[in-house]
């Protein structure tokens, strides 16, 4: 079994620190602290989120967590292929520029994004060499 952590884009980090940043001083400074409260389990949670979003290879399965909130498994060799993607679409994925779809089955499909893509994908191919790669 190997865990694979999701690679976290800064630019992603500035747009959340950028979105929360102005209702959190305005919050401050007009003392309105059940809305300072509300922002900041807002960014507890994004936090949380951004630690526990990972990927987990076993033999036979991979395992895509992002906190409580997904928890998919997918049997590698119904694995079809594995693709870079420039969708923005919410994903278990804490990258918004470096981003691979992996598709199963006939008509399923996660994006994620490993921070060691090439290991993540070689250990993948390694299982199910049947695996059509295009990065």
């Amino acid at each position: 079994m190997r865990v694979y952590k999701s690679k976290i884009d800064s630019g992603l980090v500035l747009l959340l620190v950028a979105s929360l940043l102005g209702p959190s001083l305005v919050f401050l400074m007009k003392r309105e602290w059940a809305g300072v409260l509300i922002l900041l389990a807002t960014i507890a949670f994004i936090f949380y989120l951004f630690l526990q979003t990972k990927y987990i290879v076993t033999n036979t399965m991979l395992q895509v967590k992002s906190g409580f909130l997904v928890n998919k498994k997918i049997a590698i060799q119904e694995i079809i292929s594995i693709a870079k993607t420039d969708s923005i679409m919410s994903a278990p994925a804490n990258s918004i520029m470096d981003r691979i779809e992996v598709r199963y089955k006939p008509n399923k499909s996660v994006i994620i994004s490993p921070k060691e893509k090439q290991a993540f994908v070689e250990q993948l191919l390694a299982i199910n060499p049947d695996i059509k790669i295009t990065l």
